[in-house]
């Protein structure tokens, strides 16, 4: 375990917990396992994407289950967490073929 600007990067249970969250997460949104997605997305949830797009939880999984967004491959290098109190925040780079807008 090793402290970064007030927040505890660690391995262990938790940070596997939050990884296989992760994992599973993005193979919903690559089968369009819609029931999956949509417990696994905080009702907050927001993406920002690469245009500046801002899709709130319901337009970003609506886009996925109509296949607007269709994730053809989505595969993580290794998933750092970090831990501060209640917060979780993962950081990784990843492999991503995507068809948007057909």
């Amino acid at each position: 375990m090793t402290t970064h600007e007030g927040a505890i990067i660690r391995e262990g249970v938790e940070a596997d917990q939050i990884r296989a969250i992760e994992h599973e997460r993005l193979r919903a949104l690559v089968e369009a396992d819609m029931e999956v997605a949509r417990q696994i997305h905080a009702n907050d949830f927001q993406l920002i994407n690469p245009s500046g797009e801002s899709l709130l939880r319901e337009q970003y999984l609506d886009a996925v289950a109509s296949g607007d967004i269709d994730y053809l491959v989505w595969e993580p290098d290794a998933i750092q967490v970090r831990l501060s109190g209640e917060m979780a925040v993962i950081r990784y780079s990843s492999q991503l073929e995507i068809v948007a807008g057909g």
